[in-house]
């Protein structure tokens, strides 16, 4: 449906995501979460979907410019992080991701 409203310009052209997502983890560092060997961390878990997100807004095109920050866990996976992301002449996206907290549905 989102894909849907945005091609027909109902509520005008997109220029600016803003988007989070986090949950409380497991806090055992055996959890997969927490496990590099199995692709653990924040990034890979559920980052992505904030990244796809703004990604399926500015058409799929690379962005111009990344900027990101996180805090690494004890066993070395990404446990969260912050993304800028602009794509020059179409608009820009402000990111969130962790494992440690819940946020706003």
């Amino acid at each position: 449906k989102a894909r849907e409203v945005l091609a027909s310009g109902e509520i005008g052209e997109a220029k600016y995501v803003q988007g989070d997502f986090g949950f409380e983890a497991p806090t055992e560092e055996s959890s997969r979460l927490w496990d590099p060997k199995q692709a653990g961390g924040g990034m890979l878990e559920i980052g992505c979907y904030v990244v796809q997100a703004a990604t399926m807004v500015f058409g799929g095109t690379v962005p111009d410019t990344i900027a990101c920050s996180g805090q690494l866990s004890s066993t070395g996976c990404d446990e969260d992080g912050l993304l800028s992301i602009t794509w020059n002449g179409k608009g820009g996206a402000s990111l969130m991701f962790t494992l440690k907290a819940n946020t706003p549905e």
